[in-house]
């Protein structure tokens, strides 16, 4: 697989220019497509080690920057599963025990904005009830892709082909060579498409329903 430094070398030269100036707009466009390219799909990359450890009374914890889906939440202590709920349902069902201690058996994810003069965006998880010890949550998850920067970085996903397309096409709009920019926005498509069907299509895998049964602390 290509590192960043040779994506942005191979888009210079299909377009036909490689100077240091035009590398830093193609660079700009590899890091577009990238982020586009994570946003179409389920990633296969993940960690699956990352847990957290509750303090007793606190029900919200920070998570990674690279976090983009959980792939599920469990409480590792008392080996019970943490089921999902909304923000807007925990806050609507679970109105008058919202401060209750406990073992939690949902949890929530959310998007919270910083107060600061240049506000940050980060990612949050709620517990509920409000973790009443110290406990330990496990919560394996997808891997969001972050720019890449240093020329020898790679794609945390087998993307290099498609990002080196991708950018070639909006170099080409640049150069202001729409037909020429036209065939390689096929040539991305075609790709992302063949990357989703390698992805998702297994012959060792059976894709079938599993059924689950109802959790009684959903009742209200």
């Amino acid at each position: 697989m290509n590192n960043f430094g040779q994506i942005a070398s191979n888009v210079g030269t299909r377009v036909g220019d490689t100077s240091s100036s035009f590398s830093t707009t193609i660079k700009s466009y590899i890091n577009q497509r990238y982020e586009r390219i994570y946003k179409r799909f389920n990633w296969p990359t993940i960690n699956p080690t990352y847990s957290i450890s509750t303090v007793a009374g606190t029900s919200d914890y920070d998570l990674p920057s690279t976090f983009k889906n959980e792939l599920y939440v469990f409480d590792a202590t008392n080996l019970i599963d943490i089921d999902f709920i909304s923000l807007q349902d925990l806050e609507r069902n679970y109105q008058a025990s919202i401060n209750d201690s406990g073992n939690p058996y949902h949890y929530s994810i959310y998007d919270y904005m910083s107060t600061d003069t240049y506000p940050v965006v980060t990612k949050k998880i709620r517990f509920y009830p409000n973790p009443s010890s110290v406990l330990t949550i496990q919560v394996p998850h997808q891997l969001r892709p972050v720019a890449l920067v240093e020329s020898d970085e790679l794609p945390i996903l087998q993307c290099d082909i498609a990002c080196e397309y991708g950018a070639t096409a909006d170099a080409w709009r640049t150069k202001r060579q729409f037909a020429k920019a036209g065939d390689f926005e096929a040539l991305y498509e075609q790709t992302i498409q063949e990357m989703i069907w390698e992805i998702e299509n297994n012959p060792n895998r059976i894709v079938q329903f599993a059924p689950k049964t109802y959790n009684q602390n959903l009742l209200y």
